[in-house]
């Protein structure tokens, strides 16, 4: 399965949540379903822990947008460990600015 994170070029491959060439990083990955993926930065995080996360089993992040806007998208993240939801998070991501994002060859 091909994803965002799999799209950036490997100077901007380092975020320790989803950069794919981050050594000690969380490796999330995800998916953009609805056209062109633009590159955002978290702007904000709040997390709520429900309860420990185990060392080892593979986590599931299932997300939805509650805002998208022409700058900023928020994020309702809720975080699985097999059956078991660990904690829950709100985040808000805004567009790279230009100095961000490599432009096109």
């Amino acid at each position: 399965m091909s994803t965002l994170q799999d799209l950036y070029p490997d100077d901007f491959a380092h975020c320790y949540g989803c950069g794919r060439l981050n050594v000690d990083g969380l490796h999330v990955r995800s998916e953009w379903r609805d056209g062109e993926a633009p590159r955002f930065v978290t702007a904000s995080l709040h997390v709520d822990f429900l309860r420990p996360t185990p060392l080892g089993p593979e986590l599931v992040l299932h997300a939805r947008a509650l805002e998208v806007g022409e700058r900023k998208v928020a994020v309702e993240v809720h975080v699985s460990a097999g059956d078991a939801e660990c904690a829950r998070a709100r985040v808000v991501a805004v567009r790279a600015p230009a100095t961000m994002v490599r432009e096109s060859a």
